[in-house]
């Protein structure tokens, strides 16, 4: 199983008993996703994020439980992630604590990064999925903010609400429980998932911190970090997800943010077999497919914001993959969901 594939099974935590409270036998969906109910309760281990996310989603389906994600964050403790949380808890300011995030996020999954973006009065934490377009990962998504709100009342107070949300995923029928949670209006139908906040937030310092204690967590989770080496491929891979949506994604600015030669880059994506431009060529229409799928964007939109210089281009190449034209996949896709036949419990 490739590392870019795995996550920390915490992220699954009171899985098993939210199924069961919901009225439904949780084992058969493990099974189904190779994920037996003694393996999710394995609190070390790292499972494959593709199946834990479609796990996710099956769960959702099956209960009928639309918000499954936002449900079963709420039984699980802040920044549940073992030594890196308590890292985390344990952080001087806010600022500081967003900061760790984005620095040691990767321990947790390799799927996902978390990255910090500020910009006038504001910030946001963007959140990037490799596997967007590739399997079902809303739930999984709204699992993710979910914690990102409990950790941020965990500093800032539980009545500390996000400046904005938002959702590269199309509005559910429930969208008024996302409203309700997050305290103020969530956006979907979004080019990217964020999660936004006052930068004055940051400055929010913890009445728990203990320098001493800081330094020793910071230490045990480096030495568990030396365990999860990201590869230049796996890195390109993230930049390139993270800049379709700019004019700076190029092989040259991917090599100036990685701090390697271009032609390094090169070397190294021919020696995986595959080049820049082609990756970023996948990931375009990987995202494409994801917004068709899940999303109520125009094609026209889906085309500029993915960086396709008009619409037949889009077509073009979409239909050069999947042998389809992306409005025919939509077609297709739609039609398929009304026909799929409920599950019987």
């Amino acid at each position: 199983m490739s590392t870019s594939n795995l996550t920390n099974v915490k992220a699954l935590e009171n899985f098993t008993a939210l199924v069961s409270r919901l009225g439904f036998d949780p084992h058969p969906l493990c099974e189904k996703f190779q994920l037996p109910a003694h393996h999710i309760s394995d609190r070390d281990a790292l499972i494959s994020y593709p199946d834990a996310a479609q796990l996710l989603e099956a769960a959702a389906e099956v209960c009928q439980c639309p918000d499954f994600g936002l449900q079963l964050a709420d039984t699980q403790p802040p920044m549940n992630f073992g030594v890196y949380g308590l890292l985390l808890k344990n952080c001087q300011t806010v600022g500081e604590t967003l900061e760790n995030v984005v620095r040691f996020y990767h321990i947790q999954s390799h799927a996902v990064t978390i990255s910090l973006h500020k910009c006038d009065s504001y910030g946001y934490l963007l959140r990037e999925d490799l596997w967007l377009g590739e399997v079902p990962t809303f739930q999984f998504c709204t699992l993710t903010m979910s914690h990102m709100l409990k950790a941020a009342r965990f500093f800032l107070g539980e009545k500390w609400t996000p400046a904005f949300v938002t959702f590269a995923y199309k509005q559910p029928k429930n969208y008024k429980a996302y409203d309700k949670l997050f305290g103020c209006p969530v956006k979907f139908d979004q080019p990217e998932s964020t999660f936004g906040f006052h930068l004055n937030d940051l400055q929010k310092t913890s009445t728990s911190y203990s320098p001493e204690l800081k330094e020793y967590l910071k230490n045990q989770v480096e030495e568990i970090e030396k365990n999860f080496t990201v590869s230049l491929y796996q890195s390109t891979e993230h930049l390139i997800r993270q800049l379709l949506y700019s004019d700076n994604c190029s092989q040259d600015n991917v090599a100036e943010l990685l701090n390697v030669h271009p032609k390094k880059l090169q070397r190294e994506l021919k020696q995986a077999g595959t080049t820049f431009r082609k990756m970023r060529a996948d990931a375009r229409l990987s995202l494409a497919k994801h917004f068709l799928e899940d999303s109520n964007l125009t094609l026209t939109a889906i085309a500029e914001m993915l960086g396709f210089s008009e619409l037949s281009s889009l077509s073009h190449a979409f239909r050069e993959k999947y042998l389809l034209t992306p409005s025919e996949w939509r077609q297709q896709y739609l039609h398929q969901a009304t026909d799929k036949p409920l599950k019987q419990h």
